[in-house]
């Protein structure tokens, strides 16, 4: 197909997602497309990560492969698809690089679900601060 769908096999998307991808698709076919995210386990913690993925997705354009992320074969291809060399954050430097070659990221206006696993196996600061690292020396390049 045209439209490439990534979305983690933990991930719950809503009902009607097939729908929701082909409109934002066809609104804006040469954009990195996402959806709100949710935790469906890890308690009140995990808020704040909804939050915090919220800024920064608005602030600074840049949501994560937990966030079910669509785009453009064609875009995807052109771009390297995602980067063999990277250990983590494969996700959000397709994003980086989509932005730098002009296709910005768009909300969908709907939410994903996923698991907070990885926040309660490890811990949930640990996790947070061990993120924003990794991220934040990404986003800076």
């Amino acid at each position: 197909g045209e439209l490439l769908w990534f979305v983690h096999s933990d991930s719950r998307p809503p009902p009607d997602f097939a729908s929701l991808l082909l409109r934002a698709f066809y609104a804006a076919p040469r954009a990195v497309h996402y959806f709100d995210l949710r935790f469906y386990d890890g308690g009140a913690r995990m808020i704040l990560n909804e939050w915090g993925v919220r800024f920064r997705c608005r602030i600074f354009g840049n949501p994560f492969g937990d966030q079910a992320l669509a785009m453009e074969r064609q875009l995807f291809h052109s771009l390297g698809g995602y980067s063999e060399s990277a250990a983590v954050g494969e996700d959000h430097l397709l994003v980086l690089q989509a932005a730098r070659a002009g296709a910005k990221a768009r909300r969908i206006g709907a939410t994903v679900g996923t698991s907070a696993r990885t926040y309660i196996r490890r811990g949930w600061w640990r996790t947070v601060l061990d993120y924003q690292k990794i991220w934040w020396r990404q986003w800076r390049g």
